[in-house]
This record gives C-alpha cells, structure tokens and sequence, in this order.
C-alpha cells in the first residue's frame, strides 16, 4: 500500500468514515505494522489539537502543501518514465530541469510543512501540561482548558460580513478531517484558569434537604428551619391546655419557648373541628438553606483567576473537585451539596446553579428567586402572623 493510500485510511478511520468490516481489517494492519502505528499516532494527535484549537484552515493548507508536493513528484516521476521509454536525450533534459529548477518552490514546500508541525506540537504539549491539584499547588499555575460555544450566542457574527461580500451567500464552510460539522463550528477557544488555589473545608456545605423540621421559639417569634419552601398557608396555630400546637399539612408538633433549635416531634392526628380564635398571634418565619444543619462533603473547591466567571468540575486524587474563577475580588463563596447532587454557588445574594457533569470551564448561570425553587431556598422569607385558635 502506497504513503497516499495509507494517509487516506487515517483520515478515514479517525474521521469515522470507516464501517465496522474495514475499522477491523485497519486495525489488524496497524497492529501488525509499526510505522502505520506511529503516523496513526502523530495523526490522531494532529486532529486533536486542530479540533480543539478550532483552526480550521491548518489542516486544509497541510494538505494543500501535500497535495501540491504530491503533484511535483508525480510530474517529475511522469516525465522521467516517459523520457526513459521515448528518447534518452529526454531524459537528459529533464534530468537537467530537476537539478537546474527554481530550488525556493521545494524549499518553500518544506519550510511551511515544518513550521506547520512545529506549531501543531507547541499545541500538542500545552494541551497536555497538567496541573495536580494538591495542597502545594503554586500560585502561578496555569491550566488550559476549553468551552464549546453556540455561535448563536455571540454578539459579534463574522460570517455575516463574509456574506455581503459575496452578494448575501453564505461562505462555503470547510471540511476539516476528523471533525464532524457541528464540532468544526461549535469548537471555539478558551476559558482558562490562572493561580489556582484551594479554598478552605468551611467554603463547601453539605445538607440533606428536606431535613426533620426544627424550630425556635422566643418573644412571640416562631422560626422553623429545614423546608424553606413549606407553604405558609398550611401552617396552623392552637392553644390545647396552655401549651401551643403547630399543625402542618396532618401532622401537629407541640411547640415550647426556647431558644437553642430544638426538634419537632409529630404527635399525630387530633381533632380540631370545636377550635375557636383566641386574641393572640404568632409571628412565623420560614429559615432559608443557608441556616440549616450541614454535614461533611468530600468535595474540594479551588479559586482561580479568569477574564470571566467559569466554573469546572474534576476528579482529582479520587475526589470531586470543583475550580471557580472570574469571581469577584473580596467575595467569599460559598459551595452548597444539596442531597450529594445538587451543587450551587452562593456569592453575597446571587445564587448560581452548577451542574456538576461539566468537565469543561463553562460560564456561570444566574438564577433567579421568582422563577426558580431552586433560588428561593436561599432567600430570606418574610415574617408573618397566624391566629391562634383553642381545642380541648
């Protein structure tokens, strides 16, 4: 198999052209030939760097200076076999052409194609610098790393330009080996974190919620902690032989004075239906997430700097790490596990939701308390009264 053939199968086999039958028979001829091995390797490794640097045109003039290296060579070879079989003096001449030709066409070749792969393994080893997350991690430590981006969300669209040049069509896009269309498009660079450092164990909060109601009780002020989001108007108040009763949804819990969080133990149903109002209220509030009872996470939270807020989860050292950066300076996150699932940031009284399958920086994404469950359990609620009602 000719060095053309065999480029062609790569192109094919990295860009998943190849069906199962001809992914099988390629991989044993690999497997069985070492240099087939190492030029699949250095391919794989070219595509990779120009998918994830975006470069679409790098990999068209590789081929267009290999292309036109391959057309030099085939001319040259044509004319020498043809002058070997139809006139030695030909031969002669052509012989002659080769040596006495313009020398900077060749080395122009060359030169592109070397600095072309020198550029390409610059990427290649900047790409692969990792940075182990650790307690001594230097502060001048930096991470690459990547966003695919919808086009649809940039301000600034240069195809739309392109497009009146060329009375309204769009520019043709083009093909790139080894990408599919919607990566070529989407693959745009680079959200990067700088001077990681790791923030400390008080910064991650863990809770499990909802969590058993508790309450305190002091001056007429009723404050219950563990479901932010219970509906007021199921909350109900009596008075049963002087002690008070709280009823929520069918459950009632005796409620005493007290000023240490104490928890509220269901009594079961009572009767209620001979109640009657008495002249006095209770004022009630609802404790948001942010009061409740945390318990230990496994999850590490590191800061970084970064032109905009991002945020990235990672395994590190067998443990979720999660690297913010972008915030603002002065600012003290604080990083809520909500149910060992659910992962929210909280800076001052702005609440993000962070999803923690995201393995690449992504931007933070605000969330808002009027359209959002998820944001109210951090706000504070307002106070209100209920009546107090008698039963025997």
């Amino acid at each position: 198999m000719d060095q053309e053939s065999i480029q062609d199968n790569i192109d094919r086999y990295l860009s998943g052209e190849m069906n199962l039958d001809e992914r099988r028979e390629f991989e044993l001829e690999v497997s069985q030939t070492p240099e087939i091995q190492r030029l699949l390797d250095f391919n794989r490794k070219l595509y990779k760097e120009i998918e994830v640097w975006g470069n679409q045109k790098l990999r068209k003039r590789l081929d267009d200076y290999y292309s036109a290296y391959l057309e030099e060579s085939d001319f040259d070879n044509d004319q020498v076999g043809q002058a070997d079989v139809d006139d030695p003096k030909v031969t002669t001449l052509n012989k002659t052409y080769r040596l006495s030709g313009p020398p900077w066409w060749r080395l122009g070749i060359a030169a592109g194609i070397t600095g072309l792969l020198v550029v390409c393994m610059i990427f290649f080893i900047r790409q692969h610098q990792k940075v182990e997350l650790t307690e001594e991690t230097p502060t001048e430590t930096q991470v690459d790393s990547l966003e695919e981006i919808n086009p649809g969300d940039s301000l600034d669209d240069p195809s739309k330009d392109k497009q009146e040049k060329n009375g309204g069509q769009p520019e043709p896009q083009q093909s790139v080996p080894g990408t599919t269309k919607e990566k070529m498009i989407r693959s745009q660079p680079v959200y990067a974190f700088s001077n990681i450092k790791r923030l400390p164990k008080s910064s991650v909060r863990a809770v499990n919620y909802p969590q058993q109601l508790q309450y305190t009780f002091k001056n007429g002020m009723l404050i219950l902690y563990g479901d932010p989001l219970i509906p007021p108007l199921r909350l109900k108040l009596f008075r049963q032989k002087g002690r008070l009763l709280l009823q929520f949804a069918d459950d009632f819990f005796f409620i005493d004075p007290t000023e240490t969080v104490r928890p509220l133990n269901p009594l079961g149903l009572l009767s209620v239906s001979d109640s009657q109002p008495l002249d006095e209220s209770i004022r009630i509030r609802l404790a948001n997430l942010q009061e409740s009872k945390f318990t230990q996470s496994d999850l590490e939270v590191w800061i970084g700097t970064s032109p905009q807020q991002i945020y990235s989860f990672e395994e590190k050292n067998g443990k979720n790490a999660l690297i913010l950066g972008g915030l603002p300076e002065g600012e003290n996150p604080l990083v809520y596990v909500v149910n060992g699932q659910t992962f929210f940031l909280v800076l001052g009284a702005s609440v993000f939701e962070l999803d923690n399958a995201v393995n690449q920086p992504t931007i933070l994404r605000q969330i808002n308390g009027a359209s959002s469950a998820n944001a109210r359990i951090f706000e504070d609620s307002k106070e209100f009264e209920r009546k107090v009602y008698k039963i025997q």
